[in-house]
Order: structure tokens, then C-alpha cells, then sequence
């Protein structure tokens, strides 16, 4: 599997959460990185504090739960979730 070869040269052991989106893009939690990995690629997006949950979005981005908050990436733009609160969350899904 790519990813984990991937992955384990970015950030060796410490993968802590996978998600697979609709593109077939493959998301991982490394650490304090979210890796998006697609077409050969791997995309780098520091979160600043570890990701401990990542659920694919509607809108093809995905829901990243963190040591600090929840974010929403989408098009390559980190958007921290406003009202929630900056503190551990190790789940999360999105409502339908």
C-alpha cells in the first residue's frame, strides 16, 4: 500500500489516522501533519497540534479532529471550525 511507504518517510510511526475521499485521494494523520496522498503525490498541510481523526466531507475536503479543535480543508485551504473550542477532539463525523 503506498500510503504506508509514504508516510513512514514523512513521519515514521506516527500515523494515527486514514481516510480515503471520493478522488481517491488517501488523508493521513501524521503527527502534527495532515498528508493528503493522490496521483503519486504527497501533499503536506502542518496542522500545529497532532491529528487524531480524519473524516472525509461532502464537499470532497475532509474534517480533521486535532489535539486542538476541529479544521476543514478544502482546495488546499485550512479553515479552523469557529465555535469550537481549541482543545482535544478525538472524533468526527459529518452530519447528514
Amino acid at each position: 500500500f503506498r500510503c504506508a511507504s509514504a508516510c513512514a518517510r514523512v513521519a515514521p510511526g506516527r500515523v494515527q489516522a486514514l481516510a480515503r475521499t471520493p478522488d481517491g485521494a488517501v488523508w493521513a494523520g501524521a503527527g502534527t501533519d495532515l498528508l493528503r496522498l493522490a496521483g503519486g503525490r504527497t501533499t503536506r498541510f502542518p496542522m500545529g497540534a497532532d491529528v487524531l481523526a480524519v473524516e472525509p466531507a461532502r464537499d470532497g475536503g475532509v474534517w480533521v479532529a486535532g489535539a486542538d479543535g476541529v479544521r476543514h480543508v478544502h482546495d488546499g485551504v485550512v479553515e479552523a471550525v469557529p465555535g469550537v473550542p481549541a482543545e482535544p477532539v478525538y472524533a468526527v463525523a459529518e452530519d447528514v
